[in-house]
This record gives C-alpha cells, structure tokens and sequence, in this order.
C-alpha cells in the first residue's frame, strides 16, 4: 500500500514511481539470488548485506513518502521529501547493482541487469542544489524545524552547545534588520566597519534606540559565543 501510485500529481508522485519500480527490481534480483545460490546464499554474506541495504532503504523510503503525504504533502517540506527520497532511491540502485554483478552465475546477472536496470546505474542522489535548497528551507522555516524536532530532546537555551546555538540562531534572526541598517550605514560610511564602540556611535547617530542597542549587542554576544 505504502508504494502505491501516489494519490495525487505533485513533488512526490516520480518518488512513488520510481519506489513501485525498485521494489520490484528487488524482488526480482532476490529471486533470481535465491534461485541461483540456493542454500548457500546464506553463506555470501557480501551479497546478503548488499540485498538487507536495498530493504532497509526501501523501508526508510517508503516511510519518507508516507509521512509527506500524512501530513499534508507541504510544499515546505518537499525539499527535505525529495533529499531523502533522491539518497534512498540512489542507495538501493546502488545495491542491487553490487548484487547483480556479483551474482556467480554472471549470465543470470546480466539477465538481471537489463531487467532491473534496463538504463545503467541513472540515479545520482541530490544534488548540489538540492542540498542547497533544504539547507535553505531548515533556515527559514522554524515550524519546519519544530516539527522534525518534535520528540528528540532539546537542552535548556541556557546550556552549551545546541541549547545556545538555537538561542543565537533565534537573536540574530531576530535582529536581522537592526544590523542591516548598521550594515547600511556603515557602507555610507557613517559607521566605521569594526564592531569596536560601533553599536554606541549608531546610538549617539540615531541610527538604533538605546533598546534597539540592548538587542544587537545580545544578538552579537551569542554570535561569538
């Protein structure tokens, strides 16, 4: 069921098909394992650890698109669908290509081959952009980042290492404006471009409030922190 044709046209609807497609080249490659070594496909612990991949990442495949389409098929989470999805479907390619060249009986792999991978080893994983895109994605969006967080535990802000690079993450997101316009300024050259004092001179300028000041300052405290 998890890998049938995908209810709607949309990101996820190749990564259904291309799923059903490698499903069934890995039910094809174990039959043709099993029915070529026998018993002693147990003991070709090389082929059988290529074959326990190809599953496990079909497994984990299969669970990625369920849960795109569970929750609601975001089109802020495709990026992330399309990474995981890109790297699963590469991997099994990958595996069950390792099994078919080392089949024994090398006739049967090459039967095998243009059955399962009729145009060669074509899936590449994510690419650069990709990856550039869900780097983006978990940036911007803090729901997105809540909800692949939900259930893993998140130290106290207060303590070291995640607990405050999230509150760092959050003060200069959060102040992203008051330094674009120190930034500003100092490229019109009203500020100097070292950070020494240079928060007092865009007080004393007009350029932030005393309050504005407050911010930044914590903003740049957690950033060298």
């Amino acid at each position: 069921n998890l890998l049938a044709p995908s209810p709607r046209p949309g990101p996820a609807a190749k990564h259904f098909s291309r799923m059903t497609r490698l499903a069934a080249g890995f039910e094809f490659t174990s039959e043709l394992a099993m029915g070529s070594l026998g018993g002693t496909l147990k003991r070709k612990e090389m082929i059988t650890g290529r074959l326990a991949d190809a599953l496990a990442w079909l497994y984990l495949g299969s669970a990625t698109l369920k849960r795109f389409q569970d929750e609601g098929a975001r089109p802020s989470d495709a990026p992330l669908m399309s990474w995981a999805m890109e790297t699963a479907e590469q991997n099994i390619q990958d595996a069950l290509s390792g099994v078919l060249d080392n089949l024994p009986n090398r006739l049967l792999g090459r039967v095998g081959r243009i059955v399962v991978l009729p145009l060669g080893r074509t899936l590449r994983g994510p690419s650069d952009r990709r990856c550039s895109e869900v780097a983006r994605a978990v940036i911007s969006d803090a729901d997105l980042r809540s909800r692949l967080t939900r259930g893993i535990y998140l130290p106290p802000r207060t303590e070291p290492g995640l607990g405050s690079l999230d509150r760092g993450y959050d003060l200069l997101r959060a102040t992203a404006t008051l330094r674009g316009k120190i930034k500003a300024a100092q490229r019109a050259g009203e500020l100097p471009r070292s950070r020494d004092g240079i928060l007092e001179l865009a007080v004393a300028k007009g350029i932030l409030t005393e309050e504005e000041r407050g911010q930044v300052q914590d903003a740049f405290d957690a950033q060298l922190d």
